[in-house]
């Protein structure tokens, strides 16, 4: 793939708490559900769409 969580576009504070929880790559963040990713401290329904734009951007969803 080659796009980091950098590339995506993600504010500075959701990608500190990505990488707080471990979340270090795309492939990672892409592995895991909304339902998952809500459960990141930090990581609420105004973060949860920024992802999903950002993925979006870049042709990529999340997990169902």
């Amino acid at each position: 793939m080659g796009l980091t969580l950098e590339d995506l576009g993600l504010s500075t504070r959701v990608l500190h708490n990505l990488k707080e929880e471990g979340i270090e790559s795309v492939e990672s963040l892409l592995a895991l559900s909304e339902r998952e990713l809500k459960r990141v401290p930090g990581i609420g329904e105004r973060s949860l769409q920024e992802i999903k734009d950002c993925l979006a951007q870049h042709g990529l969803t999340m997990k169902d």
